[in-house]
């Protein structure tokens, strides 16, 4: 004869599967609300310049960002299709991977030096090489280069 304290009911396990499916919805929505408040939302438009994080070839467990590259279509909520010439012609990316890319602005093209020979101011480069490379240490000349001037 079997002695029905050893064996669980049906109905005990199945009350005890509610309860605890009730708590793990209860706990994954609490990690949610948690999770979403320091996400920020990030989308990009086609033709867009990105930056995208790739291991380094030879060292798979190294990353960096490389680019820039053009983002070709959106796939879904999360993934890009990015055209990568240099490695592939295009891979599928998760926006996780992606960074937006700012080109760097200058202002005005400023010439590499300014160099003054007795009096004369000289902004051509073409120039600059020449006269540099025909003075010598004891030429007697004062040579001042300036990067940062204009």
């Amino acid at each position: 004869m079997i002695c029905p304290r050893k064996y669980v009911r049906r109905d005990t396990i199945r009350s005890s599967l509610e309860i605890i499916n009730a708590n793990e919805e209860i706990a994954k929505k609490g990690s949610k609300v948690l999770y979403d408040g320091n996400t920020k939302p990030v989308s990009y438009k086609e033709g867009q310049l990105v930056l995208v994080i790739l291991p380094l070839i030879g060292k798979p467990l190294q990353a960096k960002f490389f680019g820039p590259y053009v983002i070709e279509k959106r796939i879904g909520e999360v993934n890009y299709v990015v055209r990568t010439p240099d490695r592939r012609k295009s891979r599928v990316v998760h926006v996780n991977l992606l960074k937006k890319y700012i080109a760097r602005v200058t202002d005005t093209p400023s010439p590499i030096a300014i160099v003054t020979v007795v009096g004369q101011v000289l902004r051509d480069k073409a120039i600059l090489l020449r006269l540099l490379g025909s003075l010598g240490a004891g030429a007697g000349r004062a040579i001042v280069i300036s990067p940062g001037a204009v």
